[in-house]
């Protein structure tokens, strides 16, 4: 596609383009041959807020890439607009000056964005994601109250940046062969935070934040760097410029966490690491304001119940404490969890903000029965946050940045893991509080706090230590319970709960009579009838018309048990349409009809008028139509389906002897209209 120059394209609210090309079996084909824009003139794209512009992929081409080329003084604005795929290029330096504008937008770039003579700006709340640019340069000129995800080796030069968050992570299959990235700011950097997420121990290398030497402003970073096991090969801080050699270049207030004060110094790369350059100095103002970050937490602290500061927990109530660096957006509810491998999500902590920078929550160990915990340390997460002031700035990644340790000796006691399987539930459980038992005995109950009912018709032998719950409704949870029978046959006190979802083996149950007819120019209802064990997620119909490639989709409304899908008019054409029907519980997907084999609607000219009533279509409303209605009603007679729809008088998809009765009372004048 070519925009030229003078021309301009605008995409309104809620579009959705669809990118796709042939795609050829040689690799370097598919490159050359991708799908591109070029613009000489102008493409903007105004979504809303509440209505995105979506321009990704077709499904069978989400493995291949696109172009976006501004030429000369060509012009993309992107705002409220989710971008996916593309692989951008500039060539405004040599004919001119190109512009991007990226707002209130997510956008994935798979290859160089360079800005050279170009102007180009990532602005408020927009998220961009860097891919696969591998020892390439993505140079823009501002980025403004946003998110950078930098997934690849890249250098990352912007003229300035305020209030940003960049953070680097390697994509999988990019972490055993990524050299390094380097975040280089040429005229300004203030209030950023920059977070190193890669696993060090996989994949040791360089993260740069470089400076230019000059006349220019760094002040207020954090740098985070969220993997402590090791401290070489992290973060670098750089000098750029010419200069003398041993002149002094000073930046203020950056900030390091996750990093021990003794190894600050090692983090600055300078005069006294390299010998041949200026001396970079990180200075400390008493007027610098933290909270002009972006949002990220600054400590986590664990109190146990007496009030004493602790980093090792056991069998007991602590209290968590989460401090931010601003006033935060106390309306939502913060996602605070831990565990020992990422995502750090095993355990859930329950709490509230105390003020605006503190979040305080409880848990209870002696409560968590499938503890069957590694000793050692636990990682928290926090998220789900975002400012009090400026809600498109949200919190920054902290997984494992924040550590503390749980003590196995005193954590276990009496314990139980509950594992939902093809042939049940299955218990098993540990104890050490009693020495000398003679078995065991399991409960079950619906509720946490319910009636509990022993599931065990004998004791379970002491040298047992599972249990199979073969009597578990799929898809339900149940809370569960052992107690240590004694010699003296007395019983302990109960474990701690544990509770189990059992697997939902029962697919959807779906009744569908097929649409076999409709007119063209008119809207067309799909209907089921769906119904679950557990309960219907969503119900989705798929069509297109005859001859297409792709299916379009739609969610079905809900009216009780009934769900009923709209096809627009203006897709209803003499080309007949196409479906199928999806009915999702969560776990198990139903079909009627498939992408592979769907329903056929044979679409026909709509009638000029249809009068309902009329059912034989002789221009008359009489006995004889009231009587083929009652005859379909009876089985004795089939209706066409245009006789069909005169004498479904409510269009409510059948034909009832109130129907039949309107009829009647119509031709003997009892009343006026139908």
């Amino acid at each position: 596609m070519r925009i030229l120059k003078g021309a301009t394209l605008t995409i309104e609210p809620g579009v959705d383009i669809q990118v796709y090309n042939d795609i050829n079996s040689d690799y370097y084909s598919e490159i050359i041959s991708s799908p591109s824009i070029s613009v000489w003139g102008k493409v903007i794209c105004e979504g809303t807020e509440d209505e995105y512009i979506n321009i990704h992929n077709a499904d069978w081409y989400v493995n291949y890439m696109w172009s976006i080329y501004t030429i000369g003084d060509g012009e993309v604005t992107f705002k409220y607009t989710n971008l996916y795929n593309a692989v951008t290029s500039f060539t405004g330096k040599d004919y001119g000056k190109s512009n991007i504008n990226i707002e209130n937008s997510n956008v994935t770039f798979y290859s160089t964005l360079s800005a050279d003579n170009n102007m180009v700006y990532i602005l408020n709340g927009s998220t961009v994601d860097v891919l696969y640019t591998t020892d390439a340069t993505f140079s823009i000129n501002n980025v403004i109250s946003s998110i950078v995800y930098i997934k690849s080796t890249v250098v990352f030069d912007t003229n300035n940046a305020n209030e940003t968050v960049f953070e680097f992570s390697p994509e999988a299959e990019q972490k055993y062969y990524w050299t390094g990235a380097r975040l280089k700011f040429q005229k300004s950097a203030t209030n950023n935070v920059l977070i190193n997420k890669n696993d060090i121990s996989m994949n040791p290398f360089n993260v740069t934040f470089a400076v230019a030497q000059g006349e220019t402003e760094y002040n207020g970073n954090a740098l985070i760097l969220t993997d402590t096991s090791s401290y070489s090969n992290t973060y670098k801080i750089s000098l750029e410029g010419n200069g003398s050699e041993g002149e002094e270049y000073i930046i203020y207030n950056t900030l390091l966490y996750g990093i021990p004060e003794s190894l600050y110094d090692y983090m600055v790369n300078d005069f006294f690491d390299r010998a041949s350059d200026f001396i970079l100095t990180n200075k400390q103002t008493d007027d610098f304001d933290i909270s002009k970050l972006p949002p990220f937490v600054t400590d986590i602290k664990i109190n146990n119940m007496d009030g004493d500061e602790v980093t090792t927990v056991g069998k007991e109530s602590f209290r968590v404490f989460v401090k931010f660096n601003r006033d935060m957006d106390t309306s939502l509810d913060l996602d605070v969890t831990f565990g020992s491998v990422r995502p750090y999500a095993d355990y859930v902590i329950n709490g509230t903000f105390i003020d605006n920078r503190t979040w305080e929550g409880i848990f209870d160990m002696t409560k968590i029965s499938n503890a069957g915990f590694e000793g050692g340390y636990q990682h928290f997460s926090v998220k789900n946050a975002r400012a009090a002031d400026n809600h498109s700035l949200i919190l920054a990644d902290n997984a494992n940045l924040f550590t503390f340790t749980i003590d196995t000796t005193t954590a276990l006691a009496m314990s139980m893991q509950a594992i939902s399987t093809n042939k049940g539930v299955e218990l098993t459980w540990v104890q050490d509080d009693y020495d000398v038992v003679m078995g065991y005995n399991i409960y079950r109950s619906e509720k946490e706090n319910g009636d509990y009912t022993k599931l065990n018709t004998t004791i379970i032998p002491k040298e047992e230590t599972t249990f199979i719950d073969d009597n578990a409704e799929p898809g339900k949870t149940y809370y569960y319970v052992f107690t240590v029978v004694l010699t003296d046959l007395s019983e302990s006190t109960p474990s701690g709960k544990t509770q189990c979802t059992v697997l939902d083996t029962i697919l959807p149950t779906v009744y569908h009579t097929p649409v076999n007819q409709g007119y063209a120019g008119n809207n067309l209802l799909i209907s089921v009838t769906a119904s679950d064990n557990i309960g219907v997620k969503d119900a989705k119909l798929y069509y297109r018309k005859k001859g297409d490639a792709d299916y379009k989709v739609v969610t079905m409304s809900k009216y009780n048990d009934r769900y009923t899908g709209k096809i627009n008019a203006n897709d209803v054409t003499l080309d007949g349409i196409e479906y199928y029907i999806e009915v999702d519980d969560g776990v198990n997907v139903t079909q009627k009809g498939s992408a592979l084999e769907p329903y056929y609607v044979v679409i026909k000219e709509a009638p000029e008028k249809i009068i309902k009533g009329d059912v034989n279509n002789d221009g008359a409303i009489d006995v004889a139509d009231a009587l083929m209605m009652k005859q379909h009603i009876e089985g004795t007679r089939l209706l066409t389906n245009d006789e069909f729809d005169r004498a479904d008088l409510n269009d409510d998809g059948e034909i009832s002897s109130l129907e039949v009765l309107m009829v009647l009372q119509y031709v003997n004048g009892n009343i006026a209209t139908l």
